[in-house]
């Protein structure tokens, strides 16, 4: 049962918000980062970072970064000890980037994490803060249809992965992309496709016949054993790929965008936008010499529609696991998909985004062995699917400051023979500076 204190302070918070944000005005033109932003849909707002510059004899110093400080309290399970008792605050990013642009086809781009969390078990909840790098990558552009970037970059493949933390429409991704973390309810590795380290092709925004469409793809050969990996666990690489078709209308443009292949921000969508990803990656896991082959198959697809500050996404993933060093395991199968729906209320001199999420992940689905499958299997499938709705409130900017303030409660539903109480309520305050 959902506690009494929970919906309280859900709707107190909200006036909260309203009330701070009824007086500020719009803010006022910013540069846009990535180069790929195009103008906005709706009010002005800051969707990724304040950019400073600095130019030296021909190169073009720009840094930014964002801080994003979270509240989440989830719901005390009764039969479980671990989820629901490290409720308060948590430091989600603490982020900074140096682009280093060399004329104009040549760029690089570091940037570091100083909130990167690393768990002191699997299970467990609590765990230290390091500083890591997210983004490592040289970028050179011959031209605007062919780009090559070397480094550590994010993969292209699942359009709710690629998004920036410090993008997200709600303070989490969906269920199916992140799982279900320890504390929060019965753990499961959700499907994120993070960063890797190795070399993508890619293109910017290719326009179409009248310049109203476009598309653009990526295709990355990384190490495929994630992000901040001195080696390859495996001598075979993973291949990522991405292509996506993008429908611009009269009035709005995509601006040329050096660099691989990332989601776009809020304010520089298309009204319609199409993408389909996939992926291969044989990994090892393990120790030596006792390592484990594994092989990843894996495919995504989502669609958005955005115009009159209405915003539609909606997608699907799925990853099938095979095991061919324990050939009598059988298969993995995880399918998610997700779909959300956010308006930007007008008139208001800033953005205020009700929105809705529902999202669902079945970690375990049969889908490939059809009618064969075991009844027993069937009920084990069943019983670990996960269905998530979840409901919030965005505003930005808040008194002409490059400040974003979110608010959501989501209800967790697991089927009937796992259920517990594990409902949440989140807070987030991000800056951008």
């Amino acid at each position: 049962m959902i506690t009494r204190r929970l919906p309280s302070l859900f709707a107190l918070s909200g006036a909260a918000i309203a009330l701070l944000c009824s007086t500020a005005p719009a803010f006022g033109d910013e540069p846009a980062h990535p180069p790929g932003d195009a103008t906005p849909t709706t009010a002005r707002t800051i969707e990724h970072t304040h950019e400073h510059g600095q130019s030296i004899a021909g190169l073009q110093l720009d840094w930014d970064g964002y801080t994003r400080v979270v509240y989440r309290h989830v719901q005390q399970a009764k039969d479980l000890q671990l989820v629901g008792r490290t409720n308060g605050f948590e430091l989600g990013d603490a982020r900074i980037g140096v682009d280093a642009r060399f004329g104009e086809t040549l760029v690089a781009r570091l940037s570091i994490e100083a909130a990167s969390e690393e768990r002191r078990g699997q299970n467990l909840p609590s765990g230290r803060l390091f500083a890591r790098a997210r983004d490592a990558y040289v970028t050179w552009a011959p031209a605007h249809a062919l780009q090559v970037s070397a480094g550590q970059m994010i993969s292209p493949f699942s359009i709710d992965a690629m998004r920036s933390s410090g993008q997200l429409p709600f303070v989490r991704r969906s269920v199916s992309t992140e799982g279900v973390q320890p504390g929060e309810g019965l753990v499961a590795q959700g499907m994120l496709v993070d960063r890797n380290l190795g070399v993508a092709l890619h293109s910017g925004d290719i326009l179409l016949g009248t310049g109203k469409s476009s598309v653009r793809w990526g295709v990355l050969f990384g190490n495929g054993n994630g992000q901040n990996e001195s080696l390859n666990d495996n001598n075979a690489l993973g291949v990522f790929g991405r292509v996506e078709y993008s429908h611009w209308g009269a009035h709005r443009k995509p601006e040329p965008y050096i660099g691989p292949m990332r989601a776009r921000s809020a304010r520089a969508k298309p009204i319609f936008n199409l993408g389909l990803g996939g992926l291969w990656n044989k990994r090892s896991v393990g120790d030596l010499p006792d390592l484990l082959s594994e092989t990843d198959i894996g495919a995504a697809a989502d669609l958005g529609f955005n115009a009159k500050g209405i915003d539609v996404e909606a997608g699907g993933q799925y990853i099938k696991t095979t095991y061919s060093s324990l050939p009598s395991q059988v298969p993995q199968e995880r399918l998610g998909w997700w779909a959300h729906v956010l308006y930007t209320i007008p008139g208001l001199g800033f953005d205020l985004v009700p929105g809705y999420r529902i999202a669902s992940y079945a970690p375990r689905a049969h889908l490939m062995e059809g009618k064969d499958i075991a009844s027993a299997a069937k009920a084990y499938d069943e019983s670990l699917a996960l269905l998530y709705h979840t409901i919030g409130v965005m505003a930005r900017p808040l008194h002409g400051l490059p400040v974003e303030l979110k608010l959501n409660y989501t209800i967790a539903s697991e089927n009937k023979e796992r259920a517990i109480d594990n409902n949440r309520l989140e807070a987030e305050a991000l800056v951008r500076f």
